[in-house]
């Protein structure tokens, strides 16, 4: 494993228990912190460089209420989030993503970190060690720490449902396109 986890090398080989490799699945149910889980599964062999910056922005989020309870009347940690989000699926100019980061830059403390960080993720390309920052910054802003961590890997489980959905979508399209394929021959090769 190439990762550099602060696991030593028996628990690593206790937690694979003679496996090869775990899948995003079997690290989610290891019997880990889950803090060690989040960090396993923020790694490009589970998500894509987008998948990994559309977390950090999730994970962002996940954050707001803190933010909107004491500053009700303030959307501009709101507004960068959903900007580096149509930023990342091409939907808003770099320029559009600058000027709103500017105008977050006076966004109190108990928000700015997490914002900057979410946003950053949208023009760099090591997304799984920003998602990563992104998921610690959340995590330090929340007093409970735990409970954060256990939303985090909630939202690493949906994402990965929907990837497994999305690809089980694919294969079905394939092979009903293979088989059309084959048909098309059969009657080709009958005319």
């Amino acid at each position: 494993m190439n990762w550099n986890p602060c696991y030593i090398e028996e628990r690593i080989k206790e937690l694979f228990a003679g496996r090869e490799t775990l899948s995003a699945i079997e690290i989610l149910d290891l019997d880990i912190p889950a803090e060690d889980r989040v960090w396993a599964l923020l790694h490009n062999e589970f998500f894509s460089e987008r998948e990994l910056q559309e977390l950090a922005c999730d994970f962002a989020e996940s954050t707001l209420h803190i933010y909107e309870e004491k500053y009700p009347n303030d959307d501009r940690p709101r507004v960068v989030i959903e900007t580096a989000r149509r930023y990342i699926r091409g939907r808003a100019t770099k320029e559009e993503l600058d000027t709103v980061r500017y105008a977050a830059q006076t966004i109190p403390d108990i928000a700015k970190s997490i914002i900057m960080t979410a946003t950053r993720i949208a023009v760099k390309t090591e997304a799984e060690t920003i998602a990563w920052t992104a998921a610690n910054l959340a995590v330090i802003r929340v007093a409970t720490k735990n409970a954060e961590r256990e939303k985090q890997l909630n939202i690493i489980q949906k994402k990965l449902r929907s990837n497994v959905k999305g690809r089980e979508r694919v294969k079905m399209v394939y092979n009903e396109l293979l088989r059309l394929l084959k048909n098309l021959r059969i009657f080709i090769n009958a005319g």
